[in-house]
């Protein structure tokens, strides 16, 4: 029997420390929903197309990506069964095979709320996010990369 909604904490945690889904579904629907989303302000901010990042969709993301950990990377390849998108924290990209995890959009509220707003740049589309910047740019190579 799942947990119920009085095993959880003022923040929405259960009591080990596991989010709830729905509230993150939430506090995901609050960063990117209506006419002006934070996602499509990014992609106007930069020149971009928007495409869309339900919160459902599955998202490659690496152990260091925390809350106030920078700077936060992203870039997306041609989706297929996942969103396309990767998202690291750090100068470095790691080429081993299990450097990133696969989890829900919807999770990034909680561990990366900055990153969520780039999740509507198109597929190859890089971002860098940190502490007063935020850049984001054209990577034509990751559309003719397999992933």
């Amino acid at each position: 029997m799942p947990p119920g909604p009085d095993s959880l904490d003022s923040g929405g945690h259960f009591a080990d420390g596991a989010p709830d889904v729905d509230d993150l579904g939430n506090q995901y629907a609050r960063l990117v929903d209506g006419p002006t989303s934070s996602m499509k302000q990014a992609c106007a901010r930069h020149g971009a197309e928007f495409l869309d990042t339900p919160p459902d969709s599955i998202v490659g993301v690496a152990d260091n990506v925390q809350v106030g950990t920078y700077p936060l990377n992203g870039l997306r390849h041609r989706q297929g069964t996942t969103s396309g998108w990767f998202i690291w924290a750090g100068e470095h990209l790691s080429a081993e095979p299990d450097f990133f995890k696969p989890i829900h959009a919807r999770h990034l509220a909680d561990r990366c709320p900055e990153a969520v707003a780039m999740l509507g740049l198109g597929e190859g589309w890089r971002f860098l996010v940190a502490p007063d910047h935020e850049d984001a740019w054209f990577d034509g190579d990751l559309l003719s990369e397999s992933v």
